[in-house]
């Protein structure tokens, strides 16, 4: 019993009441849980999550795998935007949806880089970003080096699309935010608005009409300088996941200037099966210590909120 009190002696609760409720049964509902568990009152900056933010550059982190019977190297290829986000997000959005079907036909189909290869965006409060995700066989290093070269050459298709293909591409965007929720990913999406902080429940109807504004030039423009890998003001950090059975990656860590040095140098991985050089970006920095690495971030910052926030409860 002493354990089961001292366990909630520091709970915080947030309450969540979504359906046929009026306000007067919602807060009832709200008050049995505050009885039960008599919670500690939630502070604004209680419980969000906040991202570092990180310094033009190009960064690598390589990990070994902990599981040593997995033949598999992994690459997790995460491009920081930053900025306002009404801006920003808007068109990471819309560039995710344009670009997953080509990032899985080529590094996938084509190049058969490994069976699992994915693109998304992926939003916190204050920043938001692209995540480019591979598991191969393949070394590592190679494989970020043939990311490198996709998006390098996407930029040239994304500037000759046709109009009407953008076009389309947009508008099947600017639908699917439109769509009609079923009450659970109704529920979900309240919830996600109220943890993160930001109470913006018309969130994805603002969405939908930001995007439906942006042109073809809109997205070329950004592509080019948050995306591109030769853009100066890109920042873009990887994670290398390092099988320790796999003999072809056994020396295939990515290799370069430490973040203490900067120095400039050019990193290269061999794929030995396919015979084929892949070199990364000359100015790439390798995180030995990721600690210290983000010991010199700065923390993104606290949300807002949407709306006014009415207590109904004393503390």
């Amino acid at each position: 019993m002493d354990v089961g009190v001292g366990y909630f002696n520091g709970v915080k609760v947030c309450v969540l009441v979504n359906g046929n409720f009026e306000e007067k049964d919602a807060l009832a509902a709200a008050g049995v849980v505050r009885r039960v568990f008599k919670p500690l009152s939630i502070r604004p900056e209680d419980g969000f999550r906040r991202s570092m933010i990180l310094t033009d550059g190009n960064f690598i982190h390589n990990r070994p795998l902990i599981d040593l019977q997995e033949t598999n190297n992994a690459v997790s290829y995460y491009i920081q935007v930053r900025g306002d986000g009404r801006h920003t997000y808007p068109r990471l959005r819309l560039l995710d949806h344009i670009l997953s079907e080509p990032t899985f036909n080529v590094l996938r189909t084509k190049e058969q880089l490994g069976y699992s290869v994915s693109c998304s965006s992926w939003k916190q409060v204050s920043v938001c970003g692209l995540i480019i995700s591979v598991q191969s066989e393949k070394p590592a290093a190679f494989v970020e080096g043939r990311i490198d070269a996709f998006l390098t050459e996407y930029c040239d298709v994304l500037k000759t699309m046709e109009q009407g293909d953008y076009e389309k591409r947009r508008n099947g965007l600017v639908h699917a935010f439109r769509e009609k929720l079923q009450n659970l990913e109704e529920s979900d999406l309240f919830a996600g608005f109220i943890t993160n902080g930001t109470y913006d429940f018309t969130f994805w109807d603002k969405l939908a009409q930001l995007v439906e504004k942006l042109t073809l030039a809109d997205i070329v423009q950004f592509y080019e300088e948050f995306i591109h890998p030769d853009s100066p003001t890109r920042a873009k950090f990887s994670i290398h996941m390092h099988s320790g059975a796999n003999t072809s990656s056994a020396n295939s860590f990515a290799e370069g200037p430490t973040a203490e040095s900067q120095t400039q140098e050019t990193v290269s991985a061999v794929d030995k099966k396919g015979g084929k050089a892949s070199l990364l970006k000359k100015e790439t920095v390798i995180i030995d210590d990721i600690v210290a690495f983000k010991s010199g971030l700065q923390p993104s910052e606290l949300p807002k909120a949407a709306i006014e926030l009415r207590p109904k409860f004393s503390s």
